[in-house]
């Protein structure tokens, strides 16, 4: 309600003052959709191709849909980008590119959660905004990929949690599968 009245006072606002709403249908306010919450569907699946026999992991025990994801099929290989990580460097920090040369387009992105445990701590604190799963995403959605798959290193403390599926302000959804 008090978002209803505050925008019906910027609309009568701008008509005193003379400007032209510019809105659907030539009003003061203009449709649009977001993202506000994720969940999983009914028909969550993964399956794993190649293996010999069809491998269909366990959703909730093996693996979790990210929020960030779109909906819909997609079939591709596999290729494998370490921590998923690209970074310009900083003072005494070296740029970081795990891609290198790898070619992603049309292809799902393994990438591993977080960021690497063994780098020093002053590399650490900038790879941190690198790091973050919809930073992730963005780079490998740039490089064209079709779909990302995160998965935790054995090193890492989380080993044995999924990302969780929520939203946040970060985590808008992507064209990635």
């Amino acid at each position: 309600p008090g978002e209803r009245k505050a925008t019906a006072y910027v609309a009568s606002v701008f008509e005193q003052i003379g400007l032209e709403p510019a809105g659907a249908g030539g009003g003061w306010f203009q449709p649009f959709s977001f993202a506000a919450g994720a969940s999983l569907g009914a028909d969550n699946r993964l399956g794993i191709a190649g293996l010999g026999e069809p491998f269909e992991p366990e959703l909730e025990r093996d693996w979790r849909p990210l929020a960030l994801s779109r909906s819909g099929e997609a079939s591709a290989g596999v290729a494998f980008a370490g921590y998923g990580i690209v970074a310009p460097g900083a003072d005494k920090v070296p740029a970081y590119d795990a891609y290198g040369d790898l070619d992603v387009a049309g292809k799902w992105v393994m990438v591993l959660r977080f960021q690497p445990e063994s780098v020093p701590a002053e590399w650490r604190r900038h790879l941190l905004h690198y790091s973050d799963l919809p930073y992730k995403a963005a780079v490998a959605k740039r490089k064209g990929a079709l779909g990302l798959i995160v998965v935790t290193g054995p090193q890492a403390t989380a080993s044995e949690q999924l990302v969780e599926l929520k939203m946040d302000a970060a985590s808008a959804s992507t064209s990635l599968a």
